[in-house]
C-alpha cells in the first residue's frame, strides 16, 4: 500500500484546537478520535464521502465523519490536505470556502 503525504493546515489545527480547548473527557475522547481517522487517510485517502454527493456544490473536498465533527480534505497529487474540522450541527458550507 502507498503513504500518502498529509498535510494539516492551519486552520484544521485551530479547529482541533478549539474543540479540545476546555479539556474534559469528551473533548479528549472526540480529538483521539479525529486523529485516528485522519491517520487513516495516510493509506486510505479516498476513504471519506465526496461533498458534492451531499450538496449541489462544485468542490474536491472530501469528509469524514466523526461524531458531531466534520473532517475536510482534498487530495491533490499524492498529498492529502486536511482544510477543517468542523461541528457537523453548524451550517458548515457558509464556514467553508467554496
Amino acid at each position: 500500500m502507498k503513504d500518502w503525504k498529509l498535510n494539516l493546515l492551519s486552520e484544521a489545527r485551530e479547529d482541533l484546537r478549539s474543540i479540545t480547548e476546555d479539556g474534559s473527557p469528551y473533548a479528549v475522547r472526540v480529538r483521539r478520535k479525529i486523529l485516528h481517522e485522519i491517520s487513516l487517510l495516510f493509506t486510505m485517502p479516498f476513504m471519506g464521502s465526496p461533498l458534492r454527493a451531499r450538496h449541489p456544490v462544485e468542490t474536491d473536498l472530501r469528509f469524514l465523519v466523526v461524531e458531531k465533527y466534520l473532517i475536510f480534505y482534498r487530495v491533490t497529487g499524492e498529498t492529502v490536505e486536511v482544510t477543517r474540522i468542523i461541528n457537523g450541527r453548524t451550517d458548515y458550507l457558509s464556514t467553508l470556502v467554496l
